[in-house]
């Protein structure tokens, strides 16, 4: 990954933990730098699809437990 979406991604955890944005938002954020992303191995890829769907969940809830999802 280049810097720019390194920076973006971590500009977008910051404004997440900062209560700034929501879950759903960050899912969208993280899903435009995954598109963006070059030279991913597999890891990378499921990682970052594990993110984005369990953001995606979150929507507009923040913080909820991550069991919740796994049940």
């Amino acid at each position: 990954m280049n810097i720019n979406l390194t920076a973006s991604m971590a500009q977008s955890l910051k404004a997440y933990v900062e209560k700034s944005i929501t879950g759903a938002e960050l899912s969208l954020s993280l899903s435009q730098n995954f598109e963006a992303a070059e030279g991913l191995d597999e890891k990378q890829q499921t990682t970052f699809r594990y993110y984005i769907n369990f953001f995606e969940k979150e929507g507009d809830e923040r913080y909820q437990d991550s069991n919740m999802y796994l049940k």
